[in-house]
């Protein structure tokens, strides 16, 4: 404690014992007595208490230099952390000097556990957020092309259904055609995109995530990725029927 308390403030302390940790990010006090008489802020440190800081860089390993964002950025880019194996290795080798350094006076790895835990954790959120927001756009793709699709065949069976309800069709038809070259298009566009959606490989590979391929992922997730996938193969098959409805459409009817 002594070494990382400003000089000025040592000199007025005849004495540092009875000083306990405050472990409590959300205070500015870093020592502190039992009784309340003598209290040493963040401001009385040489160093920056990481724990207790909002603002980069927040030292979390004070033996060798490492800080929150490291193991943050470490895990956004790898998806896992090898610092607290580097911490570990260099302990080993009796680099560390935890006494003398870390404010808390003792060893930081397991608050450097926690957190690449945390990291992990919100990495973990981020990713389930965007698969959310993939699905989400893979059944809006999958509308469009049933849409799109539907609207590509509207000129036969939109007539057939008028003059089935005694309605007048009139030229109906023919503008109906002149869209087609724009609808049939798009409907395969939906398709494609609604199958990239369905089986795009994620961003973060699952070996590095999960140990095993998949290890950590829910058996209700795989079962309703399965299910997603399978409902997609049925609304292809439709999107095709009816887009190709106009060339094989007529010639099935009149064999009827």
């Amino acid at each position: 404690m002594r070494s990382l308390v400003r000089p000025e403030i040592a000199e007025s302390l005849w004495d540092f014992g009875g000083f306990f940790y405050c472990d409590s990010p959300g205070c500015d006090a870093v020592y502190f007595c039992p009784g309340g008489d003598r209290v040493l802020g963040r401001s009385a440190l040489k160093v920056r208490v990481g724990r207790k800081e909002s603002a980069p860089p927040r030292p979390i390993c004070y033996c060798f230099g490492f800080t929150y964002e490291d193991i943050e950025a470490e895990v956004e880019a790898t998806g896992q952390s090898a610092i607290v194996g580097e911490i570990t290795d260099r302990c080993r080798k009796g680099l560390d000097r935890c006494e003398e350094t870390n404010p808390r006076g003792a060893c930081c790895l397991g608050e450097v556990r926690a957190a690449v835990a945390q990291a992990l954790k919100r990495k973990g959120q981020a990713e389930h957020s965007a698969s959310r927001g993939e699905v989400r756009l893979g059944v809006l793709a999958q509308v469009g092309a049933i849409a799109a699709a539907v609207l590509a065949s509207a000129c036969c069976w939109l007539p057939l259904a008028l003059v089935a309800a005694g309605a007048s069709v009139g030229t109906l038809a023919g503008r109906l055609e002149a869209w087609r070259p724009v609808f049939l298009p798009a409907t395969f566009v939906f398709l494609a995109a609604a199958f990239y959606f369905a089986y795009r490989r994620p961003a973060t590979d699952g070996q590095d995530a999960c140990g095993e391929a998949g290890a950590c992922c829910p058996e209700s997730s795989t079962k309703a990725r399965s299910a997603r996938r399978l409902l997609l193969w049925v609304v292809a098959a439709l999107a095709v029927g009816f887009a190709l409805f106009p060339e094989f459409g007529p010639a099935l009817l009149g064999s009827n």
